[in-house]
């Protein structure tokens, strides 16, 4: 289990407390505990690492009941458009509110952003994630907004 805290975007001054979990048990232990957003992911796989599909569906579920938002990741991917799509894909339709990608050196991330930004996946939302030890390209940010 990883915690993080996060600054609200809106008005209340408290921080707000991510959990990161591998399973509906954390899960249900941090909810308990007041974490404000669950993120699924298993950290032993890489920075993003991908929790399988019906893991992700069981912590989604347990969020859920407490109207938390939950975040997943789709793993430590190379940035080719079909590989990207497939796993968002599929990781949207386990019920969470946010997608997270990895934009990890090589491969062809202005193309993955721009196969991304013509599909649709339901009611989950994509964070583009950049890792500054990795010098990104940073123009690849106003390519996400």
């Amino acid at each position: 289990m990883n915690v993080s805290l996060v600054r609200p975007g809106g008005s209340s001054d408290r921080p707000l407390m991510l959990a990161s979990v591998t399973s509906a048990t954390e899960a249900a232990l941090c909810l308990t505990a007041g974490a404000d957003i669950i993120d699924a992911k298993n950290p032993q796989t890489g920075a993003l690492g991908a929790l399988d599909l019906e893991t992700v569906r069981e912590i989604a579920s347990a969020a859920r009941r407490l109207g938390n938002p939950i975040s997943a990741t789709v793993g430590d991917l190379e940035c080719h458009p079909a590989q990207v799509s497939a796993a968002v894909s599929a990781m949207a339709t386990t019920g969470v509110d946010y997608v997270k990608v990895g934009f990890f050196p090589g491969g062809e991330p202005s193309t993955v952003i721009a196969d991304l930004g013509r599909r649709e996946f339901g009611s989950a939302r994509l964070v583009g994630v950049l890792f500054a030890d990795y010098s990104p390209d940073l123009t690849l940010i106003s390519e996400m907004s």
